[in-house]
């Protein structure tokens, strides 16, 4: 997981401050050149990439946009933890919320194979107790 991520969020005036920040951490030696590159790169992509996006999440059916619209929260939360917590908490967290979701999801198919097994009998029970009560 990247924080590149979280510079979608930064509105258009302030990315012309990104680069300068990456120049400057450039010039004084914080940043190597392979890195200033990447940001700049990156934000030149991001800018040049973000009328096709939104062409593209504007013309997909609601429930896609939906499971689009998850993705991205889950990838801006994942760079916000990975930017304040560091890489191993974002990656525990990560790994937690998966987890959690697949047992949920396998919980609510046992639960709904048990009714389905479970109902032929309750049928059959209903039937007797109707019966037998006239």
């Amino acid at each position: 997981m990247r924080t590149g991520v979280l510079w979608a969020l930064l509105p258009d005036e302030f990315l012309i401050l990104v680069i300068v920040f990456a120049g400057l951490g450039l010039m004084v030696g914080v940043l190597s050149r392979r890195a200033a590159m990447g940001m700049i790169g990156g934000l030149i992509l991001m800018i040049l990439l973000t009328p096709f996006v939104e062409d593209l999440i504007g013309g997909l059916p609601g429930w896609l946009a939906v499971i689009v619209l998850l993705v991205a929260i889950f990838l801006l939360l994942g760079g916000f933890l990975q930017l304040v917590f560091g890489r191993r908490i974002a990656e525990h967290v990560a790994s937690n919320l998966i987890t959690h979701a697949i047992l949920a999801g396998l919980g609510g198919i046992a639960r709904l194979a048990g009714a389905l097994i479970v109902l032929p009998f309750r049928a059959i029970g209903w039937a007797i107790r109707l019966a037998t009560r006239r």
